[in-house]
């Protein structure tokens, strides 16, 4: 039996003709998509990985900036990796590149970069040691000139132009105009020196989020701490432990960790480099009157039972003072603790210690010729910054 042709008539092809151009549209839609592409509209941050962020920021491809958010505050700290200072994370947005924090012997200098997915915009503080102009129109023109910054920023931009100086009596304030592809941004690094030392945070932001720019900048120079006493360590290379809650840092070699506890808890660390060492970080509510030698070795004998203090020194910081001692005591076996503690007012009330322990040796924890490491790590104890610091008014 012989089908029956199928008649074409002026509404099937306008039907037919109608469904193949949506298709095509479709289909189209697609492509960029299945290419891992962008199609030019706005990026989710959501959708982003961690090298998707750092090219973003670093060099952007052509992709639509988010919109603008210039809200900042002092979410939490963020500790450069040696320990050397500390700036503000700007907001829960916002995150450390673990390759942009380091401290470079040779250069004397140490980095932090910290970056926002979400705002495009990347934040970066750094200090050059031993680094001290007559006056900042010196330093002007001497080091951080164009051809400097032609070298800072050729590799991240594709054109960078100097749109303005500003020396004044403290600051030296530089802005720039970066472009990479389509994408513009403002830059801006702000530099100032004491104490025989050059400060420096920049930032770079979208072009339609020009007040994040001031905002980073009044943040960043007003909550700028750094820790003198950390320079002596710089030479051993140890990394930098924090804890936030305590408001104290220490120094140890690089193979320690934390074996217990957290932040805001009695912590435990330890290194297979430490000869048996171990650190606990802990906080009391005892208000120890710590620069009085009477007070704490009266506190220091309830402290461990049969304790016998050894020594006894006071330590000066620029956050507040504190003590050292060292002693010994008898474990429940009967065996000998060598102990050593820093001590220091807490931010927010009572007393932060950091114990060293040493077991079945009697030694002086402070004696640098009996234990070296132990001894640097007692000196690089730090008070950090509380809350309320201002570091330069503006």
């Amino acid at each position: 039996m012989r089908k029956k042709r199928r008649r074409w008539t002026r509404n099937n092809i306008i039907a037919t003709l109608i469904g193949i151009f949506l298709v095509a549209i479709l289909i189209i839609g697609l492509v960029p998509d299945l290419a891992g592409g962008n199609s030019g509209g706005p990026v989710d941050p959501n959708d982003l990985n961690d090298d998707d962020i750092f090219e973003l920021t670093q060099a952007p491809n052509q992709r639509s900036f988010p919109a603008p958010d210039p809200e900042v505050n002092a979410d939490r700290m963020a500790l450069q990796s040696s320990g050397l200072f500390q700036v503000p994370f700007p907001g829960t947005d916002w995150a450390e590149f673990e390759s942009g924090n380091d401290y470079d012997p040779n250069r004397g200098r140490a980095d932090i970069i910290l970056n926002s997915g979400s705002r495009l915009a990347i934040a970066q503080a750094y200090v050059m040691l031993g680094v001290n102009y007559e006056n900042t129109q010196s330093l002007s023109d001497n080091l951080l000139t164009d051809d400097y910054f032609d070298l800072e920023w050729s590799s991240e931009y594709e054109t960078t132009e100097v749109t303005g100086r500003t020396v004044g009596d403290t600051f030296l304030t530089i802005d720039f105009d970066l472009r990479d592809g389509d994408l513009s941004y403002f830059g801006r690094q702000i530099s100032w020196q004491r104490d025989g030392n050059l400060y420096n945070v920049r930032f770079v932001v979208p072009t339609n989020n020009p007040d994040l720019l001031a905002n980073l900048q009044s943040l960043f120079i007003e909550k700028f701490a750094f820790y003198a006493n950390i320079v002596p360590t710089l030479s051993t290379g140890w990394l930098a432990f924090a804890d936030d809650d305590f408001g104290i840092m220490f120094k140890a070699p690089e193979t320690w960790q934390r074996v217990s506890g957290g932040a805001g808890r009695v912590s435990t660390f330890e290194g297979t480099d430490g000869g048996g060492l171990q650190v606990t970080v802990r906080q009391i509510e005892d208000e120890v009157d710590v620069e009085d030698f009477e007070a704490v070795t009266e506190w220091m004998i309830g402290f461990r039972e049969g304790i016998r203090v050894k020594e006894g020194q006071l330590v000066e910081q620029r956050f507040g003072n504190g003590y050292l001692y060292s002693y010994t005591y008898p474990n429940s076996d009967g065996d000998t603790v060598s102990g050593a503690v820093a001590l220091f007012p807490g931010h927010d009330g009572g007393t932060t210690l950091v114990e060293l322990r040493l077991e079945n040796v009697d030694t002086n924890l402070l004696n640098a010729d009996e234990n070296p490491v132990a001894r640097q790590i007692l000196d690089s104890v730090t008070l950090l910054a509380p809350d309320d610091f201002v570091n330069i008014e503006q």
